[in-house]
């Protein structure tokens, strides 16, 4: 492979009309399912930065043109459609360096509001005034037991209003199968019923809103030939395929499979999933390779493959 220096920069495009998040899904018809999937040697902190970017402002720091959110038509109290992101592995301090860089959001400030109501720390933004187009809710903080109950009450909340009014939500979830790994080791048939169950709260909550999982595919995760009923990497396996098969879009962050690059951090692949796209609102999933190259404030180049 030639040097990123002899490559031409890309923008980030994951849909068939060249949009990082396409305003067709952002209509108010169909609720899309994303799995955004990453190994454990390539972090997907960047990419939830860039995504929850576009889809509060139509812009997106990784592209050449729409890289600069101030100059958005929209803005945290107006945006372009409200973003809810719960992490069940991180608090906001693992995201607080790109916020404040690039989205000029400030999401460890003092100044959040902290909605009682429901159990979680349900965190509202303020750029200018408080408000609800960001909430950061973190599961690893506030614990796993409601973390259902707190989505469904907020999700459910977004949606109050007039229908001609109401703006599309996206749900970004941040490894949801930890819940799988920290329950009580079970016979095989129960822990496939959990991972149906939970795989039932996805889709509950994919009903109200577009869901953009992120979750591992490391290859020692992924392994369908385990005896052992309680093993991680069978449970893993059968929560991510059954995902896969309800899947609109797939994004995957990976290792270079050529070896390692002293100016190559990693593989974006964008894939489309198992459902038609384009019949439900017209656009499609893109097929295509990225090379990238990533740095320690967080800023990224993407080249074709």
């Amino acid at each position: 492979m030639s040097s990123t220096s002899d490559l031409q920069q890309q923008d980030l495009s994951l849909y068939s009309d060249n949009t990082p998040i396409s305003q067709k899904t952002l209509s108010p018809n169909y609720n899309s399912l994303n799995l955004l999937l990453n190994s454990q040697s390539n972090k997907p902190t960047w990419l939830i930065t860039s995504l929850i970017e576009s889809c509060l402002f139509d812009t997106n720091y990784i592209n050449k043109f729409t890289n600069n959110p101030e100059n958005s038509a929209y803005t945290i109290a107006s945006p372009r459609s409200h973003v809810v992101f719960a992490s069940f592995i991180n608090g906001s301090r693992v995201y607080s360096k790109l916020f404040k860089k690039y989205l000029k959001l400030d999401i460890e400030s003092h100044q959040f509001h902290s909605q009682a109501h429901v159990k979680g720390s349900l965190q509202t933004l303020k750029r200018g005034k408080q408000t609800n187009g960001f909430q950061f809710i973190s599961f690893l903080e506030d614990g796993f037991e409601n973390w259902f109950d707190t989505l469904i009450n907020k999700l459910e909340q977004l949606r109050k209003g007039t229908k001609e009014n109401r703006k599309k939500i996206n749900l970004f979830l941040e490894n949801p199968e930890l819940v799988l790994y920290l329950q009580d080791q079970s016979p095989s048939h129960q822990q496939r019923e959990a991972t149906n169950e939970l795989l039932s709260k996805l889709t509950q909550l994919n009903q109200l809103a577009n869901v953009f999982i992120v979750s591992s595919s490391d290859k020692q995760l992924l392994d369908w030939s385990s005896e052992l009923n309680n093993d991680l990497s069978l449970i893993h396996s059968d929560f991510l395929l059954k995902l896969v098969h309800k899947s609109d879009l797939i994004v995957q962050l990976k290792a270079l499979t050529t070896g390692r690059a002293d100016d190559v951090t990693g593989e974006l692949k964008v894939s489309r999933g198992c459902l038609d796209l384009t019949s439900s609102i017209g656009v499609d999933a893109s097929e295509k390779e990225y090379i990238y190259l990533a740095n320690k404030e967080g800023a990224i180049k993407l080249f074709y493959r």
